[in-house]
C-alpha cells in the first residue's frame, strides 16, 4: 500500500471514529458551514464559508489550530503537526485566494478541514444557533471546569478510566500513515517510538492523563503485533 493510500485510509478512519462519538472532539468545517447555511443563509453554503472565514486568525480558527485532513499531508492529525503542514490561518486563506481563487480555496482547503469541538460550538452559539449535542457537551465541560469550586479536604472522586480504544485508534492511524517500523527512519524504528506518540496523545486527549510505562508498553506491544499481522 502506498504512503498516500495509507494516509487516505487513516483519514477515513479518523472521520468514522469522530462521527461515531456521542461527544465529538473535532468537527468538520463543512458540517459547520452546512449548519450555518441552513439556519442563516437560506442554504447558501458559499456564503456560510465566507462567514466562517471571519473567525480565522493568525493561529487558526478562533485561536485554535485547524486540522487539514489531506492524504498529501503527513500526518493528518492535530498533535505533532510537521512544519511542512499548511497551517490554515486567515493569512493563509487570503494568500491562497489571490493565488487560486475563492472556489479553489473552498474545495481544496476549507472543505477538508476540521476544527476542535469547543470553538465550533462557541461559534454557532455566537450566531444564535444551538450547537448539536455532539459538540454542545464541550460548552458545559468548559463551564464546569471554570466555575467548579475547590473543596478543602474533600476526597477525590474515582479516577477516570483510560480510553484504550481511542488510543488504539490513534496508534492505528500513525501506523497506517507511517507504515511498519524502519531501522533507518529516525523516530519510527521500534515500539518505543509508537509508545512515545501514544503517551503524548493520551496526555492531551485522555481525561485519565498518561498511563504507566508498563501498561502503555503492554498495550502497544499487542497493537503492533496486530497491525503487523494485517499487513
Amino acid at each position: 500500500m502506498s504512503i498516500r493510500k495509507r494516509r487516505a485510509v487513516a483519514i477515513e478512519r479518523f472521520e468514522l471514529r469522530e462521527r461515531r462519538r456521542q461527544q465529538m472532539r473535532h468537527f468538520k468545517l463543512a458540517d459547520l458551514a452546512g449548519l450555518y447555511a441552513k439556519e442563516r443563509c437560506c442554504g447558501d453554503v458559499d456564503a456560510a464559508y465566507k462567514e466562517l472565514v471571519l473567525a480565522f486568525d493568525q493561529v487558526g480558527f478562533s485561536g485554535t489550530k485547524v486540522l487539514f485532513a489531506h492524504p498529501d499531508v503527513s500526518p493528518p492529525y492535530f498533535n505533532g503537526l510537521p512544519r511542512s503542514t499548511p497551517i490554515i490561518t486567515r493569512q493563509f486563506i487570503e494568500a491562497r485566494k489571490k493565488e487560486m481563487g475563492w472556489p479553489a480555496v473552498l474545495d481544496a482547503y476549507l472543505a477538508l478541514s476540521w476544527v476542535e469541538a469547543l470553538p465550533a460550538a462557541q461559534w454557532l452559539q455566537s450566531k444564535g444557533i444551538t450547537p448539536p449535542n455532539s459538540i454542545a457537551w464541550s460548552l458545559k465541560a468548559r463551564e464546569e471546569k471554570t466555575v467548579a469550586p475547590k473543596h478543602e479536604g474533600r476526597k477525590p472522586g474515582r479516577k477516570p478510566k483510560f480510553d484504550w480504544d481511542d488510543a488504539k485508534d490513534f496508534a492505528r492511524q500513525e501506523w497506517d500513515t507511517r507504515g511498519p517500523f524502519k531501522n533507518f527512519e529516525t523516530g519510527w524504528k521500534a515500539n518505543a517510538d509508537l509508545e512515545r506518540l501514544v503517551r503524548d496523545y493520551m496526555s492531551k486527549h485522555d481525561e485519565a492523563g498518561e498511563p504507566s510505562d508498563s501498561s502503555l508498553k503492554e498495550h502497544v506491544s499487542k497493537w503492533v503485533l496486530e497491525f503487523e499481522a494485517e499487513n
